[in-house]
């Protein structure tokens, strides 16, 4: 009952040419702030969360845009130029070139629902597989408040994530589509449905212990986060410390893991569906925990916990 099969009008906005165009607006703005002492009103935004906005070959021609434009701005503003001038005049070039590159972007097999904010822990291990599976697909955004009435209809948890695959089972009709939700059912939908594709998600009993062990790292993780901001005192103080330690405890127990299956990845040399997991709760933990009040580094210790990021930084799809 979860994955109907069924004709679904696409809904939304899809991730397309026009949002690569919103970004490089979002770069000149901040480029301006940085360089000119003109006041001007500006967007933040992420690198990470252009990076989950942006198909591979378009975040690499992004990062190399970027530091193009920046190194103009500075010689613009060095030599008395008009920065905003220059910088207009390259980004009409910019969004020009990215326009070419849209022209031999693959037909789209699935339509990935996701969070606007880019931060859905879940939805990130979704795109993790899509993106190892060099799927072309398009991208529709939900806000995770005031969710649309279509997308609550069409989903019924109205959670996210949620694919829909534009043709299931390789039916010829247009009109026979599949729409999955559930983190998890759709890693293992995606596997399916397109069995050429690197598979990810196995039904072994290593497979299942370690993705319980995923839950049981989340989990001890959720309560050590959860204490922020709570009151003070000798019984709080106590509870902090016992779940510290069942943190860290469950750290160690990943890195003895990584280290009995010969690394680099959690079940071996392979990157798998646990993998896919790991990556949204150990990347915000390595950079945000060192910054807390009670700084904690994850890698402190961890010599196969280190070598897993290592693995997963030189990844190609990621």
């Amino acid at each position: 009952h979860h994955t109907p099969t069924l004709p679904i009008p696409m809904k939304g906005h899809a991730c397309s040419s026009k949002v690569r165009n919103l970004v490089f607006s979002f770069i000149v703005a901040v480029v301006v702030v940085s360089s000119s002492s003109t006041s001007r009103s500006v967007f933040s935004f992420s690198f990470g969360d252009v990076r989950k906005r942006l198909p591979k070959k378009g975040f690499r021609t992004f990062l190399k845009n970027t530091a193009a434009i920046t190194n103009d701005a500075v010689v613009a503003k060095e030599s008395s130029g008009d920065v905003w001038e220059m910088l207009q005049i390259k980004l009409q070039s910019v969004v020009a070139g990215a326009d070419d590159d849209a022209e031999n972007v693959r037909e789209s097999v699935l339509t990935f629902y996701r969070d606007t904010n880019g931060w859905c822990p879940f939805c990130e291990r979704v795109w993790i597989c899509i993106r190892a599976k060099n799927l072309s697909y398009d991208e529709t955004l939900v806000p995770l408040r005031n969710k649309p009435d279509w997308y609550k209809q069409m989903v019924p948890t109205g959670q996210v994530p949620a694919i829909l695959f534009h043709k299931w089972d390789g039916g010829n009709d247009e009109n026979t589509r599949k729409l999955v939700w559930e983190s998890r059912d759709v890693m293992k939908a995606l596997d399916d449905a397109f069995p050429d594709t690197v598979q990810l998600v196995y039904d072994t009993e290593e497979y299942n212990v370690a993705i319980e062990q995923n839950e049981r790292l989340l989990k001890a993780g959720f309560d050590f986060l959860s204490l922020d901001g709570q009151d003070e005192g000798e019984d709080a103080e106590k509870v902090k410390g016992e779940k510290r330690d069942a943190f860290i405890s469950s750290l160690n127990e990943i890195d003895q893991s990584l280290q009995k299956s010969g690394g680099p990845f959690r079940l071996g040399s392979k990157f798998t569906g646990v993998d896919a997991e790991m990556i949204p709760m150990l990347e915000r933990w390595r950079y945000q925990l060192p910054l807390k009040d009670t700084p904690l580094n994850i890698l402190e210790g961890r010599p196969y916990l280190q070598k897993w990021f290592e693995a997963v930084g030189i990844t190609k799809f990621l």
